[in-house]
């Protein structure tokens, strides 16, 4: 697979996909076998699953309205603005969806597409799309070897609700969560303003033997803020993994990654080397258990603002001024997920502390985020979502406070005639910057119709 990303029109993104797949002589064996052991979370999760097994495609169209509490944005000049009155917007969502996984004898496609529009009635700051799409395609040459191509794209206005997978978003499925790896989804936005995003990931795994395994994968990435004063993001990097397994319910892992950041607009970048080990094991009939210790290496450079020698400051008329540093830290990690399928529902609980490319005015960070999903179709003409999360950045340069956010959401369907559905959204958001002043809170409450050509319980995406 290969991406191109060419900067257009005041630093927008425009991005060229071309998706190469080689080779066709392959074996019969599925290429999610149950019986294959744990999964490996340095290798990513899975894109359009639903239940025990790969759910069929599906999509869905539908029209919300929408009373807002959330909304805070800058504007692209750096203007910070709100919705104008504490008691929040009232508008209109119309948003459509694809979602599921297509299987051949011998590959797989994960497909995940979430698109809509706003319309906050007299407010044209934060009407706009979002879109969103995932894919991942998986490829099984022989008994051995195997490739994997990943992509998520997708541009939205929306800090909460705005990205698949995030928690307390509106669109969640448990065990579709964002990818570990993919740095190129924000996650962690301050305001309601226009960000590009794009990442795209290609690599392949090489099993010796029944036990033992080898994984190999480079991606590049970027990200573009509309604001004046955010900054965007470009980066690559690289991950290698060897896993062998213990027995058929466990797996033991050792992984290496690196990733170089740039920040675009502002003097800055970061190379961060990262080593670990993992433990992976499954518990009774689909539970499945995952932690990974690691450390990680940060090299950063960047400007910070200093007070200057009085003499000096007398000659400038001016007492401070801005100067290069360079730093150096070692920091522990890990990441955690608990995770359980059944047929009409699915469980997970992550946990994770490591590196973030930050969020625009928080650059290279240590990010630390607690994530809960809970889905549930299993009540005939019904169907079920919870999600919450907690997040904290915390800069490795020398800005002063810590990002940090809680989110937290639920939302119902209720089947009312054949492919006609009742849906309806809410999700909370609570996020500050400790040492400063900046404090925002608020909720998101949606009510709407659905359409779905398929004659069950609508999954909320």
């Amino acid at each position: 697979m290969l991406i191109l990303v060419e900067m257009v029109n005041g630093g927008r993104l425009r991005i060229y996909l071309a998706l190469s797949l080689l080779g066709t002589t392959l074996v019969s064996a599925q290429v999610y076998d149950s019986a294959a052991g744990p999964s490996i979370l340095s290798r990513g999760t899975r894109v359009g699953g639903a239940g025990d097994a790969a759910s069929s495609l599906n999509f869905s169209f539908g029209v919300d309205g929408v009373y807002d509490g959330t909304l805070s944005s800058i504007s692209s000049t750096g203007q910070l603005t709100n919705g104008g009155d504490t008691q929040g917007l009232g508008g209109v969502i119309v948003r459509g969806t694809i979602r599921g996984v297509h299987q051949w004898k011998r590959s797989s496609l994960g497909l995940s597409y979430v698109g809509d529009y706003k319309d906050y009635s007299g407010k044209t700051l934060y009407n706009g799309t979002t879109q969103s799409l995932n894919l991942d395609f998986t490829q099984q040459y022989n008994k051995h070897l195997s490739t994997n191509y990943k992509l998520a794209a997708g541009t939205t206005n929306t800090a909460l609700g705005g990205i698949p997978g995030l928690p307390g978003g509106a669109s969640t499925n448990g065990l579709d969560t964002l990818d570990p790896n993919f740095l190129a989804v924000p996650t962690a936005e301050l305001f309601n303003n226009r960000m590009d995003y794009v990442q795209g990931q290609a690599g392949f795994s090489y099993r010796f033997n029944t036990r033992l395994s080898f994984g190999v994968s480079g991606s590049g990435y970027g990200v573009r803020r509309e604001a004046k004063g955010l900054g965007g993001m470009n980066g690559y990097g690289g991950s290698a993994d060897i896993s062998y397994r213990l027995s058929k319910r466990a797996t033991i892992s050792a992984v290496y990654s690196f990733n170089h950041l740039e920040y675009p607009g502002a003097f800055g970048a970061s190379d961060y080397h990262s080593v670990g080990a993992s433990y992976a094991r499954m518990i009774g009939k689909g539970w499945e258990v995952t932690i990974t210790g690691k450390l990680n290496r940060v090299e950063s450079l960047g400007l910070a603002r200093v007070d200057l020698d009085p003499l000096v400051a007398a000659l400038l008329g001016q007492t401070s001024g801005v100067e290069a540093f360079y730093s150096l830290h070692y920091l522990p990690g890990f990441d955690g997920r608990v995770s359980k399928r059944w047929r009409t529902s699915s469980f997970s609980v992550t946990a994770a502390r490591g590196i973030s490319p930050g969020n625009g005015l928080l650059l290279t960070s240590q990010q630390t985020s607690l994530g809960a999903s809970y889905d549930y179709t299993g009540v005939r003409h019904w169907s079920l979502s919870v999600s919450g999360g907690y997040q904290e950045l915390g800069s490795l340069g020398r800005t002063a406070g810590k990002f940090q956010s809680g989110t937290f959401g639920f939302a119902v369907s209720r089947e009312l005639y054949r492919t006609l559905h009742f849906t309806s959204h809410w999700n909370y958001r609570d996020q500050f910057i400790s040492s400063s002043t900046f404090y925002h809170n608020g909720s998101i409450v949606s009510v709407g119709l659905a359409w779905s050509p398929k004659n069950v319980p609508l999954s909320i995406w």
